[in-house]
């Protein structure tokens, strides 16, 4: 018997014969060698499970050396400033919270908190600020508010409303409600700090006294909880998942025990290779398991139905000889759709500057070609130990039969068939024309989540977690305790606090204002007009108060302040125009006073690393797909063809861009990966269906042949794959974390969106370029029996 030479060959399509042919021979006479070979990677990979740490922060996506991540970093190195855990003390809306046992709470919460370890020094509450007084000699007293020896309600109430700059921040403006603000070592990795203070405040709080804990060191600790809760559910749901689509994709128990192998093994290694090679299991890193399982199966399923199809037909004697078979008719597209779906990850690593994302592409990449690996080697070798004789797959037949009327109908209407796929893909890009890029940290929560609900009632009752730092330089000691410079500061607050969206803003100078009330008898809001007043209200206050007071606030020299804003909203698109005019008013004032003024805090280091993502999204989506198409080329050895297997990629990802523009989804880190992942998943199918179509109409020019028979099969095994990637990315709706939901969802729609394309664009571009060939009947009777 003639030996098989596949027709991929004769069309240009992969590498020479006696290569394939002999990796196929190898895998075939050396079982136990290939097993141990292809297993050893995943084994050595499995390794870095031992080395994993989640990292679920914002700061991660930033870059170290952004102007707006070391303003912040010398911020909280000059004055202690850190992202802090926020606890409120609520009663109920309207209660007095100046009671004896309320207060009583909150003086032992912020004395036992700060032994909580991870906690750092500075645990600012009511019970840890001093009033501003003056005694009946003229002299400055600093007496705690809360006076930890004795709870007299109302004159606790009446040292703090002398302290104006407490209100909203400290105490909430109905004053039913205190807040204590918890610095601590390491805000990315707190969640035992963030349990240990939720315990200590719940057990202390009164009967009727609700405790709520947020602010960003909170919400990151609540986001790591999650990961680690998304990590246990979606596995096992992506398994089960893909377990339901294999049992009706294969119909036989036995043929899923390869899959699932290959689909853990590729999991295993991409997520071992990040502790492996020390990076993080950032937020986003939670999806990868799922994104390789989806992948991994895709391939399993296109070798285990060509083997059982070849079982089917019966043109060769033995299982063996069918995998020879089936490997020979796979293997290459198998191997060049793994290589097209590497670089689309590839080009989403090269293309951003944010470390999570680039991570994800890499191990996912890694992932891949474990996944291509363990698929032409420790599979075949599974599936022939397992394996039965016939495969009876006549419960396949509608399916069969609906996706071949599909492929010919596409084929007989070719311009039918393209203009309604141009309609569907131009109404996607107007859909898509409504999407934006945004981001706000309550969209990483779901309604009902105790951190967003507590963030809810600081905004509500207080000032919010929403943080714009200034921070002033003069240059020299003791330059910022002149009246000049005292002055100069309270007019950059007046000019911020002028601003649509600022709540409020406090300074050191707020403190120097009510000395000089008290010392003087001023009006409220004056300030001394003598040049050295401030430096003696200053030194008045330091002996009988504690020197460090001012630490965050005034630097230890006197030549550095921070002026502290709060805003309204954190959301990306309404901060961003905030804080240009923040920069307009600063530069205004630096160049009237000579007094330097830098942007920091939170809400500016938001800014830049979502700048910095709009502004790479474009060149990262087209550097995925350029690679992607470049490979195909390359594999091809065809630009026509290439061009054909790509426009069901971008069919996808317009899709996807659709969904998002309706839903009203945000461009956010983790859903701008989506266009690239889609590009790479997305290439498969058309992969595959070319490279069948050119290998029939290389040898028969006949298009309604070359679309029935094997061309089905192939249809079918894209179908299931689709199937597969669509469900396997469905089961992340299972998170807690809507941004996570966004994802699996988006990249299921553009799953589904390229096949759509796949299986009408492909016959209709192929029956317009086959001038040379008789009409295609139009006949669905001709069509069915062809």
């Amino acid at each position: 018997m003639e030996q098989y030479r596949p027709p991929i060959f004769d069309s240009g399509f992969g590498p020479p014969k006696s290569f394939t042919d002999s990796f196929i021979e190898l895998v075939m006479k050396r079982k136990v060698l290939t097993v141990i070979v292809s297993i050893l990677p995943v084994i050595f990979l499995a390794l870095g499970f031992t080395n994993l740490s989640r990292d679920p922060s914002v700061d991660a996506f930033v870059s170290e050396d952004h102007t707006a991540f070391v303003a912040r970093e010398k911020a909280k190195v000059t004055f202690g400033l850190e992202d802090p855990v926020v606890v409120v003390f609520a009663e109920k809306e309207g209660v007095d919270a100046f009671n004896a046992r309320t207060l009583r709470a909150l003086a032992e919460f912020t004395d036992q908190v700060g032994f909580i370890e991870g906690v750092d020094e500075g645990v600012v509450s009511l019970a840890s600020e001093k009033a501003i007084l003056a005694n009946t000699a003229g002299d400055l007293e600093a007496p705690m508010i809360l006076d930890p020896f004795g709870f007299e309600p109302e004159r606790v109430r009446e040292l703090y409303l002398a302290m104006p700059q407490y209100k909203d921040l400290l105490v909430s403006s109905e004053q039913d409600a205190f807040s204590v603000i918890i610095p601590v070592v390491d805000p990315n990795r707190a969640e035992d700090d963030v349990r240990a203070i939720r315990e200590l405040a719940t057990n202390l709080a009164p009967d009727g006294v609700s405790v709520h804990i947020s602010g960003v060191a909170a919400m990151n600790a609540s986001l790591a909880e999650h990961i680690a809760q998304d990590t246990r559910i979606f596995i096992p749901a992506a398994f089960l998942t893909i377990v339901f689509v294999l049992l009706f994709a294969l119909r036989r128990l036995k043929a899923l025990v390869g899959p699932l192998i290959v689909i853990a093994g590729a999991a295993i290694s991409a997520v071992g290779a990040i502790g492996m090679f020390g990076s993080s299991y950032f937020l986003i890193t939670t999806a990868l398991p799922v994104v390789l399982v989806a992948i991994a199966v895709a391939d399993s399923i296109h070798l285990t139905l060509a083997y059982q199809r070849q079982l089917r037909l019966g043109k060769v004697a033995g299982r063996e000889q069918c995998m020879v078979k089936a490997m020979q008719e796979v293997a290459m597209p198998i191997f060049l759709t793994s290589l097209t779906t590497a670089c689309g990850f590839i080009g989403l690593s090269l293309g951003t500057p944010m470390e999570p994302i680039a991570h994800f592409g890499l191990f996912a990449a890694l992932g891949t070609m474990v996944a291509c690996l363990l698929s032409l080697t420790l599979l075949p070798i599974i599936q022939l130990r397992l394996g039965e004789g016939h495969i009876d797959l006549r419960d396949t037949f509608v399916i069969d039969k609906a996706l071949k009327k599909l492929a010919l109908w596409s084929a007989s209407q070719p311009r039918v068939s393209l203009a309604l796929s141009g309609g569907i893909i131009a109404a996607a890009f107007v859909g898509a024309s409504f999407v934006s890029f945004d981001y706000a940290r309550p969209n990483y929560f779901t309604p009902g989540d105790p951190v967003l609900t507590a963030d809810e009632v600081l905004a509500d009752r207080f000032v919010g977690t929403n943080v714009l730092d200034v921070v002033i330089d003069a240059g020299e000691e003791e330059a910022l305790l002149t009246a000049s410079s005292v002055a100069a500061v309270q007019d950059l607050q007046n000019r911020i606090e002028s601003l649509s969206g600022i709540h409020k803003t406090t300074s050191y100078v707020d403190s120097i204002g009510l000395m000089h009330e008290r010392l003087v008898g001023a009006p409220r809001g004056a300030l001394p007009s003598r040049e050295d007043a401030p430096a003696q209200y200053m030194f008045l206050y330091e002996a009988s108060g504690d020197p460090d007071d001012f630490s965050n606030q005034l630097d230890f020299e006197r030549s550095q302040a921070l002026v502290r804003s709060y805003l309204a909203s954190g959301r990306y698109s309404e901060t961003k125009p905030l804080i240009a005019d923040v920069r307009s008013v600063l530069d205004s004032w630096s160049a009237e006073t000579g007094l330097n003024a830098e942007i920091s805090g939170r809400i500016p280091v938001n800014e830049g690393w979502m700048d910095s993502l709009r502004d790479t999204h474009p060149t990262n989506i087209g550097l995925a797909v350029a690679l992607i198409f470049i490979a195909t080329c390359i594999l091809q050895r065809s630009f026509k063809w290439s061009v054909v297997a790509l426009l069901p990629v971008l069919s996808g990802i317009v899709m996807m861009y659709a969904a998002m523009g309706i839903a009203g989804i945000d461009l956010a880190p983790a859903t701008s990966m989506c266009a690239a992942i889609a590009a790479g998943l997305g290439i498969d199918f058309g992969i595959h269906l070319v490279k069948e179509l050119r290998s029939h109409l290389g040898r028969e020019k006949d298009l309604i042949a070359a679309l029935s028979g094997h061309y089905v099969g192939v249809m079918r095994a894209c179908f299931f794959s689709a199937v597969s990637l669509g469900l396997g990315f469905a089961v992340l709706i299972l998170s807690r974390t809507p941004v996570l939901d966004w994802f699996g969802l988006l990249i299921a729609f553009a799953a589904f969106g390229s096949l759509f394309g796949a299986l009408l664009i492909i016959p209709a571009i192929a029956a317009i370029g086959q001038t040379k060939t008789k009409p295609i009947s139009t006949s669905f009777e001709r069509l069915e029996h062809a």
